[in-house]
């Protein structure tokens, strides 16, 4: 029709545009070298550790001044940390901007020992070697005996296969509050744990599942004995505290 004016696209007037993805590029591109550059740890902080210097913990760690705050890797930093260092129970690496490493340390505490030889281990609550010590150091420790503990390796366990048991045992006790009246504790040939309680009981025990069960039986039965009772509490019997004098 004359007049009309044909609104359709002609080839080549109308092209679909395209995403040019260069400007993206080069703005992250941007970002990082920016967050490179930026954010670098100019500060480290080490909180909670009286075994180990500042130095000592920050170097375990491996990180260092100036390295990118955002590239560091909290949870691998920890676990160097307590891999070697045996007196580290825990460590917690926080990144704080813009440029601060907190470095939290809780410590391994010594509570027990071994006899190896004649040579005095500390042990920790897990039963991992912490130092050699001496006998004056040893005495306020509980002694771990009956158990084959091979060759000592700071900041390794007791090579036993009990020694998770015993380990469980002793945290458990520690739950009780009743660790500070323990002198010593054996396992036992049949798998049993016996220990010394309050210079006045031996306790002989089952090391099974129901030792809270068993160490509240052990409990409520000494609340009943007078003062000046002195005996081996065997719990290995049945399910209740035989009182055998001595």
């Amino acid at each position: 029709m004359p007049g009309t004016q044909d609104n359709r696209p002609r080839g080549g007037q109308r092209r679909r545009r395209r995403f040019n993805p260069l400007p993206f590029v080069l703005v992250c591109a941007a970002m990082i070298i920016l967050v490179s550059f930026l954010f670098r740890v100019s500060t480290i902080q080490v909180t909670g550790s009286t075994v180990y210097t500042n130095e000592e913990i920050i170097s375990a760690s491996g990180i260092q001044a100036g390295d990118n705050l955002f590239f560091i890797n909290s949870s691998t930093a920890g676990s160097r940390i307590t891999s070697k260092l045996p007196a580290v129970d825990n460590a917690q690496v926080e990144r704080i901007l813009p440029n601060k490493i907190q470095i939290n340390i809780v410590e391994s505490s010594s509570i027990a020992y071994i006899n190896i030889s004649g040579e005095y281990w500390s042990l920790d609550h897990s039963l991992r070697y912490l130092e050699r010590i001496d006998e004056a150091a040893a005495a306020d420790k509980i002694e771990i005996r009956g158990i084959d503990a091979g060759s000592p390796i700071i900041g390794s366990q007791v090579e036993s296969e009990s020694a998770e048991a015993v380990s469980n045992a002793l945290e458990k006790l520690g739950s009780y509050g009743m660790l500070p009246y323990v002198s010593w504790l054996e396992l036992r040939e049949d798998g049993s744990i016996e220990f010394d309680y309050n210079d006045r009981f031996t306790v002989r025990m089952p090391l099974s599942d129901d030792l809270d069960y068993n160490i509240q039986k052990l409990l409520s039965a000494v609340s009943q004995l007078s003062p000046g009772d002195r005996a081996l509490l065997d719990l290995t019997i049945d399910d209740k505290v035989h009182f055998i004098p001595r």
